[in-house]
């Protein structure tokens, strides 16, 4: 498993296919679709980077769960937002929702999900998970907005391109969101054990205000009722949504 990720990991990141992948950047598009692009690149890196990597150092040092107990709860988070993603992504197909505006929303309910967290203070607060699992139900959903925005700017020869494009930015962000929130959790470990909690909530705030701004400033032709995520199944770009929206969950 451990090769098979190193591979996966120099192959996106080779030269020759990072060039290729960042030459979407570059091809002209029309009604302001490079600086949408930009944008939706954005959203899609600060959100990979503002997410706290995991509970389990802190459920320990808050909560004093052992590991046994927090794989528990995690394994069940995962699988309840599991099902719950499917059942929002039926929903949509028949009250279709614009991707921006799903990525709005999914960044805006990290706003309160991660000052709950920073409100438990001890054990006697862990009844407080139970609405942090409630808002992140739609974590998933940044990323399934924000593929399925730029894979309408792109054509369809270019979406290759641009998925290696945001396999990259993941890949690179990652190391860097793990060594920021280490970082910040070990300098204020004995003072302040949530802090982390405390940035990723300011992060949220920021990526659900640049999510709005890329729906208020969307193409015309969006505005029409044309490729929003999840759409019915039928003829025009609508139709289209809906199978990709599979794809990309």
């Amino acid at each position: 498993m451990q090769r098979k990720s190193e591979g996966g990991f120099s192959e996106v990141l080779h030269p020759k296919n990072a060039k290729e992948a960042f030459e979407v950047l570059l091809s002209p598009r029309e009604e302001g679709g490079k600086r949408q692009l930009l944008g939706l690149l954005l959203l899609w890196t600060l959100a990979a980077f503002s997410r706290p990597p995991g509970l389990e150092g802190w459920s320990a040092e808050v909560l004093g769960w052992d590991f046994r107990f927090y794989l528990i709860w995690s394994k069940s988070a995962m699988i309840i937002g599991q099902v719950a993603t499917i059942l929002v992504l039926l929903a949509m197909r028949r009250w279709p929702i614009d991707d921006c505006l799903l990525a709005a929303v999914s960044e805006a309910t990290c706003v309160p999900e991660n000052l709950l967290l920073l409100a438990i203070s001890g054990p006697d607060l862990a009844w407080m998970l139970a609405l942090v699992l409630v808002f992140s139900l739609m974590h998933n959903f940044t990323e399934i907005g924000v593929t399925a925005a730029a894979s309408r700017i792109v054509t369809s020869a270019e979406h290759a391109r641009l998925f290696g494009l945001l396999a990259a930015l993941r890949l690179l962000t990652s190391p860097l969101q793990r060594l920021t929130y280490a970082d910040l959790t070990h300098a204020a470990e004995d003072t302040f054990p949530s802090a982390q909690y405390l940035v990723a909530a300011a992060f949220a705030c920021l990526n659900a205000s640049l999510a709005a701004n890329l729906y208020r400033r969307r193409p015309r032709r969006r505005q029409r009722g044309e490729g929003c995520a999840g759409g019915r199944r039928g003829g025009g770009q609508g139709g289209k949504m809906a199978v990709d929206v599979e794809v990309y969950f």
